[in-house]
């Protein structure tokens, strides 16, 4: 039988006072302070303190929920027609990579993009993603009657609807971390604010709504925290 000890299995850097959080555990075994430590490969963006909006880009509304099936994308979609109308150009973001619906909804299929975000995220794991594949992401939604614009970034462009075999693949490296030109790691939610950025470049917006995925997933941390954005919570009353 196999034997670890701590110091074996333990980094040294771990034993840093500043490191993990205190909780204290009342047991039949044991009463008294531990430490959680924290060290899984993806998921450490909910640790993380909420960043500041980014610099130069627009105003940015996260439309989030606990569950799905609340109305959060619909309220989305409408919000988006509704300053379209009013003249002010709309950049529109779905980052729901496992039940995408948005593009569907404000994109017919034969304006949907060449590439969405799922295909942005697996490919900055590997290279730095230049601007004609950015460009490749946007879409002009033709829904909107307004002289503003409703440009659409889905999760799954027109390469991912053609050869839905390849998208759950995508799905499970999308949140890995990536790494920038020093080495140092690039986490989901540093990806996510590199892509708000570069994208927002490309045309003049007024306003970016963001489309996160129900629950607790890692793409939701990301809009929560990540984007310095205001964030409305959709859900169903039972009154």
């Amino acid at each position: 039988m196999a034997i670890s000890s701590p110091s074996e299995l333990l980094d040294p850097a771990l034993l840093a006072a500043d490191v993990g959080v205190f909780e204290y555990i009342e047991h039949q075994e044991f009463e008294g302070f531990v430490r959680i430590v924290e060290r899984r490969i993806v998921g450490q963006d909910w640790l993380t303190s909420p960043r500041e909006p980014i610099e130069g880009v627009p105003p940015i509304v996260v439309f989030g929920s606990h569950k799905g099936g609340v109305g959060r994308s619909t309220a989305l979609a409408i919000s988006a027609n509704a300053l379209a109308q009013n003249d002010y150009n709309v950049l529109v973001l779905d980052f729901d990579l496992e039940a995408p619906g948005l593009g569907g909804t404000l994109l017919p299929r034969e304006s949907n993009s060449k590439f969405g975000t799922l295909d942005y995220f697996v490919e900055s794991i590997f290279s730095e993603v230049d601007d004609d594949f950015i460009d490749q992401m946007i879409a002009v939604s033709p829904l909107t009657k307004g002289r503003g614009r409703i440009h659409v970034c889905p999760a799954v462009g027109s390469i991912g609807e053609a050869n839905p075999q390849n998208v759950l693949g995508k799905i499970a490296r999308a949140y890995l971390e990536g790494s920038d030109e020093h080495g140092a790691p690039v986490s989901f939610l540093d990806k996510v604010r590199i892509l708000v950025r570069r994208v927002s470049e490309r045309n003049r917006y007024d306003a970016i709504f963001v489309d996160a995925r129900a629950g607790l997933n890692e793409a939701t941390a990301a809009a929560f925290l990540g984007l310095g954005a205001d964030v409305l919570l959709f859900g169903i009353s039972f009154m």
